[in-house]
């Protein structure tokens, strides 16, 4: 072998092998426990939580598939039968913003049930001192800070989320809640997200407890930036339906000592559209039934009723403003009709509303307790109200109107058929509150006040005789 083959051999060897290793380097670290070790330390370090898998393969045409993945966070576990990315390693180094289609499948999540944390105490500890704040050692200079710039996050360059195109799929999720028994709240949940210049087509379906569906349609428009509030900046046309859902599993993941527990189904219809320059509608029906609730703010209650249904209509302007042109109150304690509206200089309302005093006093006999041994078996309440508030001024304008009574005290009943009537114009500016005229009116009493509370006017004229009939 003369010298020019020798040295050739050389060459293509040097520069073969170095181009072999980097060819089979990915596929080889992935499937070998020490690289897929060396790899997730490396990913762990820049993460919240502990990511890990069984099994992985990949290579620079071969997209990524990984088994038994799992990540554990405070308060969440996730275990993923099995994960896949489409791309090869080389489609996502020269085209990042294709990240193709992500595939979940079968993943399980488990989450800590909420504890309650004790109220923070404004008692002072003993033989503490409060210190002026200290400047944090990272914390840069003025001279510093002037002088550095930011580093810039590509991904929040502007264009950059308009740019991505992925698709998102995850089949068969089940989410669980922890404890001795775990509480199934997400069964056979699907979801489909394509992701393309900034707009994301969801298509959700999942199921709840035995035969629960909610499911979530519709379009997403993220901005090039996230600046402002989430409202401000995310545009959405989006149908969300609940059918059968129960409420027993939520409430216990919303924990906290103030939040009630027991059995509901909820059910809603609801829209979601954004306007022009920030704009938004809700709009549709919500209803909740079969209702058993106790604890939490509830206290010693514990109401049972039938049926609790809101038509709902909000609407926000591009400044913030909001708009209630419709929000109607159904349920077994009555009925409430309202509209409104908020700006931040102030707000309107008028509404109008009738209530069972009976059924609501039975079922809230201690948040409403007037006095012991009474009890109300008939009373019907109409009610009607009117809010004026700009800056510091707030004009309220009140009428109630009691139409019957009828109940026990003391284990003796009485009977009142008599209308009651109360109006109420009035005001609070700069905190000090102003009667202009206050009325109340019976077949047996007519009074007029009106004042201050330093200086109140009541005259008027009372039958006790006809009271007493």
């Amino acid at each position: 072998m003369n010298k020019s083959k020798l040295f050739l051999i050389i060459v293509l060897v040097l520069v073969l092998l170095p181009l072999t290793i980097l060819i089979i380097a990915p596929s080889v670290i992935l499937s070998s426990k020490q690289g897929r070790g060396f790899v997730f330390k490396q990913v762990n370090k820049s993460i919240p939580g502990s990511l890990s898998a069984q099994e992985c393969s990949g290579g620079w045409q071969q997209g990524l598939n990984c088994r038994q993945v799992t990540y554990t966070d405070q308060g969440m576990h996730l275990d993923v039968a099995d994960l896949s990315l489409s791309p090869g390693l080389w489609s996502l180094i020269t085209t990042p913003e294709d990240l193709g289609t992500i595939t979940l499948n079968e993943p399980v999540v488990v989450l800590a049930r909420p504890v309650a944390q004790p109220a923070p105490s404004n008692e002072p500890k003993e033989n503490s001192t409060v210190d002026a704040p200290q400047k944090s050692a990272t914390e840069p200079s003025p001279e510093t800070a002037a002088t550095t710039e930011p580093e810039k996050d590509p991904a929040a360059e502007p264009g950059y989320l308009q740019k991505m195109q992925a698709k998102l799929v995850i089949n068969k999720a089940l989410v669980r809640l922890d404890g001795t028994e775990q509480q199934e709240i997400i069964r056979n949940g699907n979801l489909v997200a394509d992701i393309k210049e900034g707009n994301i087509d969801l298509d959700l379906d999942l199921g709840t407890g035995e035969n629960g569906q909610a499911s979530v349609t519709g379009t997403l428009q993220l901005p090039p930036v996230f600046e402002g509030s989430l409202l401000e900046v995310l545009k959405t046309d989006v149908q969300l339906k609940l059918t059968n859902i129960q409420t027993g599993p939520l409430l216990l993941l919303a924990g906290g000592d103030t939040v009630p527990q027991g059995q509901g189904t909820l059910a809603a219809d609801i829209k979601l559209a954004s306007g022009d320059n920030g704009g938004l509608k809700v709009q549709g029906p919500i209803a909740i039934t079969d209702v058993d609730m106790s604890g939490g703010v509830l206290g010693d209650d514990h109401p049972r009723f039938n049926k609790l249904a809101l038509e709902l209509d909000l609407q926000r302007a591009s400044d913030n403003s909001w708009q209630v042109p419709v929000l109607q109150l159904f349920s077994d304690f009555g009925t409430l009709d309202l509209q409104c509206s908020y700006t931040e200089s102030g707000f309107t309302g008028n509404g109008t509303g009738k209530i069972d005093l009976s059924l609501l006093l039975s079922q809230f006999p201690n948040l409403f307790k007037i006095r012991e041994g009474l009890r109300l078996d008939k009373g019907e309440l109409n009610l009607a109200l009117d809010l004026n508030k700009q800056g510091e001024r707030l004009e309220v304008l009140a009428n109630a109107a009691l139409e019957s009574l009828a109940g026990r005290r003391d284990r003796e009943s009485f009977a009142w058929e008599s209308p009651l009537r109360l109006n109420l114009d009035g005001k609070l500016e700069n905190n000090r509150p102003e009667v202009k005229k206050l009325t109340l009116e019976a077949p047996f009493l007519d009074l007029e006040g009106q004042g201050t509370p330093e200086q109140f006017s009541l005259s008027g004229s009372a039958n006790l005789d006809q009271a007493m009939r």
